[in-house]
């Protein structure tokens, strides 16, 4: 089984494939001559995960080239803590729309790492 998909910020294409025997297993694969860095990028984004996600990262992909997002928390106070970061500013922005959804006076925000 095989989709096709695109990369909505990019128009970037992708190819997601999978076994019936094996469901939980996905692999997903870019276009031959694609930056490996930036098509890991266009992808996590698209998808709204992070490496934490991914059972298995090419090689080749270094992660410190990627870029980190923080996810910050100001409590009632005026504190300010950083609660989490990720490599994917889609997987942040839902993280901190998930904690403003519970309806706390605090606020949360994603900033660059």
């Amino acid at each position: 089984m095989s989709v096709r998909f695109c990369a909505p910020a990019c128009g970037r294409p992708f190819v997601a494939q999978g076994l019936l025997e094996r469901p939980k297993g996905l692999g997903i694969c870019k276009l031959r001559g694609a930056d490996l860095h930036d098509a890991i990028v266009d992808l996590f984004e698209a998808l709204a995960i992070d490496d934490e996600d991914c059972s298995f990262i090419h090689p080749q992909v270094d992660l410190a080239r990627l870029p980190v997002w923080a996810l910050w928390h100001e409590d009632d106070s005026g504190n300010r803590f950083e609660l989490a970061r990720f490599r994917s500013y889609a997987k942040a922005r839902e993280q901190a729309r998930m904690f403003t959804a519970r309806g706390h006076k605090q606020a949360y925000w994603v900033d660059p790492a």
